[in-house]
């Protein structure tokens, strides 16, 4: 097997791993819901679209609003995030096919690692965020950042795409055991929490008398 082939498959394995390993967890969290006792008040699908639409917004959230620039990072680094798993993918399957669509996604990648390496300057800077942060704040997002920039440097012909292959399957690896997995539990629960206030009447928030921007959420 030629290293090519051998970084593709470890690739491959790596992947199999993540799924099944969040898919398993996905499968017990479903165990943990509780179910709802109570008579409905809402619209449980109104309730969920809320929250995956205008529950996002900075201004619907109390942190997000107050700290603008570090939640417009967030938003880069998931972008970033999100190209360069391309980047790895586009790789194993094609990797000569690519080159325009493959210079737009290693700027993406070179933006994202920017707020990467910004947060975790901030987070190491700012003692209330140091204070709270255990190990796997720091491992997840120096994994991050080493996912960014090997995708960055194998566009820029600085890592061949063995190399690129082998670094990301070690990110994967580490997806399920670690806070990574947000990737998948975020949208669990916030669905979750959605469909609950939607049928108790809370999503979406009606709007205050007098005029009110409602509860923010």
């Amino acid at each position: 097997m030629s290293p090519d082939s051998a970084s593709r498959a470890l690739l491959g394995a790596a992947a199999l791993w993540a799924a099944g390993a969040l898919a398993f967890q996905a499968w017990r969290f479903r165990g943990a819901v509780r179910r709802e006792i109570a008579e409905p008040r809402g619209s449980a699908l109104a309730g969920a679209v809320y929250g995956f639409t205008a529950a996002m917004s900075p201004a619907r959230k109390e942190s997000a609003s107050r700290h603008p620039l570090a939640f417009g990072a967030g938003i880069l680094l998931h972008l970033g995030v999100a190209a360069s798993l391309s980047i790895v993918f586009l790789s194993a399957v094609a990797p000569e096919g690519w080159p325009r669509l493959g210079a737009a996604l290693a700027g993406v990648s070179a933006v994202g690692l920017a707020a990467c390496v910004g947060l975790l300057v901030r987070r190491l800077a700012t003692a209330p965020l140091r204070e709270m942060s255990p190990p796997d704040d720091y491992i997840s997002n120096l994994a991050v950042a080493l996912l960014l920039a090997s995708s960055l440097a194998f566009r820029l012909d600085v890592l061949p795409a063995a190399a690129l292959q082998l670094l990301a399957a070690l990110v994967l690896l580490y997806v399920p055991v670690g806070k990574l997995r947000h990737g998948m539990f975020f949208f669990l629960a916030r669905g979750d929490l959605s469909l609950r206030l939607g049928a108790r009447g809370v999503y979406p928030p009606a709007a205050r008398k007098g005029g009110g921007r409602g509860v923010r959420r």
